[in-house]
C-alpha cells in the first residue's frame, strides 16, 4: 500500500507542471491565432490600398476583427454623408474630456471666421476634416491632437459599420470566414451546449458611436442556431 502510495504521489508531481505549462500555453495559442487571422485579412486586400494609419490601427485592436477599408472609399464623399456633424462632436467632446478644449475652439473658431468671410454658407467642420485628412496621409501623422487621434478612430469605426454591408464589405467577410475554417472562427463560438460549436457573426443594435462603450452601442456576437446575442467583453 506504501508503494501504491509513493506512485500516486510522483504522478501528481509529474502531472502538476504539465498542468500549469497548459493553461500557461493557453493564452500564448490564442495570441497565435489571432495574429494568423490577423495576416490572412491583411492578405485579402493589397496594403497599398489602405493608409499607414489604418495599418497601425487594426494592430492596435486585434480582438475587434475589423477589415481594412480602401482609401477609395474612405475618401468618397457619399460614403461619409451625413457624418460630418457626428465626428465633431465627439471630437470637441473628447477635447473637453482631456482639458484641450480651448485648442478645438481656437480651430473651429478661425474656421468659422475663414468661412463667414467667403461667398459659402456651409458648416466646414474643422475637426472632423482633420480626423479624416488624418487617416488618409499616406505618411502618419504622429503629433496629432489626442482628440483628433479619437475622433479619427470614431470616424473609421462609423465608416466601417456601412462598408461592411456593401457589396464589396460582405465579399470581403465571406472571404474572412472562409479562410477561417481551418482555425478558430474569427469572431468566436456559441457557448451553449445545445449550439455545438456554432460560429458567431458580429452584430450592433445601433448606429450611435459612444466613446464610453456602454451596452448598448456594444457590438455584440450573434449566433444563427439558438438566435441569441452575446456580450464579447474582449472586444
Amino acid at each position: 500500500s506504501q508503494q501504491q502510495q509513493q506512485q500516486q504521489q510522483q504522478q501528481t508531481y509529474s502531472t502538476t507542471p504539465h498542468s500549469t505549462a497548459s493553461v500557461t500555453a493557453a493564452p500564448a495559442v490564442a495570441q497565435q491565432q489571432q495574429q494568423q487571422q490577423q495576416q490572412q485579412v491583411r492578405q485579402l486586400i493589397p496594403a497599398t490600398s489602405t493608409t499607414p494609419w489604418v495599418r497601425r490601427f487594426l494592430s492596435s485592436r486585434p480582438k475587434d476583427a475589423l477589415l481594412p477599408i480602401p482609401r477609395e472609399y474612405l475618401s468618397d464623399g457619399f460614403n461619409l454623408v451625413q457624418l460630418a456633424p457626428i465626428v465633431e462632436r465627439l471630437a470637441m467632446m473628447e477635447a473637453v474630456k482631456s482639458g484641450r478644449s480651448t485648442d478645438a475652439a481656437a480651430v473651429t473658431g478661425a474656421t468659422a471666421t475663414a468661412s463667414s468671410s467667403s461667398s459659402t454658407k456651409s458648416s466646414s467642420f474643422p475637426l472632423y476634416k482633420n480626423a479624416l485628412r488624418l487617416i488618409l496621409l499616406e505618411e502618419e501623422n504622429v503629433s496629432a491632437p489626442p482628440y483628433i487621434q479619437r475622433a479619427a478612430e470614431a470616424l473609421y469605426v462609423l465608416v466601417h459599420a456601412r462598408y461592411i454591408i456593401s457589396p464589396r464589405g460582405l465579399d470581403m467577410v465571406r472571404r474572412v470566414l472562409k479562410s477561417s475554417k481551418s482555425m478558430d472562427p474569427v469572431f468566436g463560438r456559441c457557448p451553449r451546449a445545445g449550439c455545438r460549436g456554432m460560429p458567431l457573426l458580429p452584430v450592433g443594435e445601433t448606429d450611435d458611436y459612444d466613446f464610453a462603450t456602454s451596452p448598448m452601442t456594444r457590438a455584440k456576437r450573434y449566433c444563427c442556431c439558438c438566435g441569441e446575442k452575446l456580450f464579447m467583453w474582449d472586444s
